[in-house]
Formats: structure tokens, sequence, C-alpha cells
């Protein structure tokens, strides 16, 4: 229905407080030692997202199961784990983290090895999210493995700025390679 009313389309961006933020955490990171894990992160925003986390649950529920240093690290007010008995089933190594103000997020995601954005393909309120997650993570050099709705298949090439899955294979491929990998995690693609 055209209703004739002129609209704008406002990208998300960041500011450079945000880049500040961003690369003194990424420092952080880098002097700090490594103990050998490899986290996931998917730095969800509310409980809205559960739908978008299935996208990706049982590919996740694989990898745990295939990498015992493989950790999946939720927002605890973000999700709700009873609706996943596939990732329950690696409770132990699912790190919980609590909610964090925005200028805290960079240090957040610096801890991860691996980000992830999830999303129903083909959902309006979905197609209508922006990139944001997967250029916060970028600020912090950290990999994104996104569903290819258009904001994010617009944004990423698959293997070179980040990684898209549309299916349970792809998903599974991806993160597999992904923690496998150091070297594929800095920048090579997915196999």
């Amino acid at each position: 229905l055209a209703l004739s009313k002129p609209t704008t389309i406002i990208p998300n961006g960041y500011e450079q407080e945000r880049l500040d933020l961003s690369r003194a955490a990424l420092r952080e990171r880098d002097a700090d030692a490594q103990d050998g894990l490899v986290r996931v992160g998917y730095c969800s925003g509310t409980p809205t997202h559960q739908r978008d986390l299935a996208v990706a649950s049982h590919a996740l529920s694989e990898v745990l199961a295939e990498f015992p240093h493989a950790r999946l690290v939720l927002w605890r007010s973000g999700v709700n784990l009873g609706e996943f008995p596939e990732l329950q089933a690696h409770i132990g190594q699912i790190e919980w983290r609590e909610r964090v103000g925005r200028d805290a997020t960079p240090r957040e995601y610096a801890r991860l090895d691996i980000n992830i954005a999830p999303l129903e393909v083909g959902n309006p309120f979905c197609e209508a999210k922006s990139e944001l997650k997967f250029f916060e993570a970028a600020l912090i050099r950290v990999p994104t493995v996104a569903s290819p709705t258009q904001p994010y298949a617009q944004a990423i090439r698959h293997g070179e700025t980040g990684f898209l899955a549309s299916d349970h294979q792809q998903w599974c491929t991806c993160l597999r390679d992904l923690v496998r990998s150091e070297e594929r995690r800095v920048g090579k693609e997915c196999r």
C-alpha cells in the first residue's frame, strides 16, 4: 500500500569514541594470555531473539560436542536456555555474561573468538535489522558468522570480511572451520 509518505533510511554506524573503545579493548585482549578456549558469542539484545538463536542452535550443539575447548558465550538476560535442550546438553561449555552498558560492549566482544548473528531470513522484522553486530565485532577483529538477511548480505563479503550461513550445514561448516583454525578466524575463508 503506497501512502506517499517520504522515508529516509539512516544506516547504523559508529562514532570515534566507539572506535577508540574498541581499539583499547583489542589492545587489552592482545596483551592478555590466551587460555586455549575458543569462545563463540551470541550477544543477543533481548529474549525476543529466541527464534533467531534457533537458526543456529543445532549447529552450535554439534560444534560444542565435537570440540571440548569450544565455549558458547551468552548474555544472561538475552536467552532462555530452557527452549534449547540441544544446548542444555552442553551446559558445562556455556559461559554466561551479564548485560553491560554500551561503553563496555567492546570489552565483551573482545572476549570472543567468533561472533554469531543468526536471524530468521525472510522474516520482515529480521530483514529490517541492521548489521550492527557485524561491525561492532569487526572493530575488535572478531569474525562474524551471520544469516544472509539483506543487511548482512550487503555488508559481509563471505570469506573475506565475515561469513554467511543460510542453512544448518553452512552454520556447521563455518563454525567448525573457525573453531579449528586460528588462521581462519583472522581472515581465511571457511570451506
